[in-house]
């Protein structure tokens, strides 16, 4: 049940990733030049709140350095690399399993 969820979350950021692509190519063609949306951007578009509370609470509760020196470094990277990555990911580690039967003796 666990890995069919995510699967499914895997192949629903590979499709974000690939749609986050032909905008950032769409954009190529249009003439604004290839300049595509770090993934904290995108984030601070959305909800910049939710970004603003989870810096406070790495900062606070977690880890003050793991905001500085990994999760910072997350968020400026390309939102569809992030994106295609983590879904890439997801979808292989959950593949499905090959059953074995047992053949017996023979």
């Amino acid at each position: 049940m666990i890995r069919r969820l995510f699967r499914l979350l895997g192949a629903v950021l590979l499709l974000a990733g690939l749609m986050l692509l032909v905008g950032d190519v769409f954009a190529l063609f249009h003439g604004a030049g290839f300049h595509p949306r770090a993934l904290g951007q995108l984030w601070y578009t959305v909800d910049p709140g939710s970004l603003n509370l989870l810096q406070a609470v790495v900062q606070r509760y977690l880890f003050p350095w793991l905001w500085d020196s990994a999760i910072v470094w997350v968020l400026l990277q390309p939102a569809f690399v992030v994106a295609l990555v983590v879904g890439v990911f997801l979808w292989l580690v959950t593949k499905p399993r090959r059953r074995t039967y047992y053949r017996g003796l023979r």
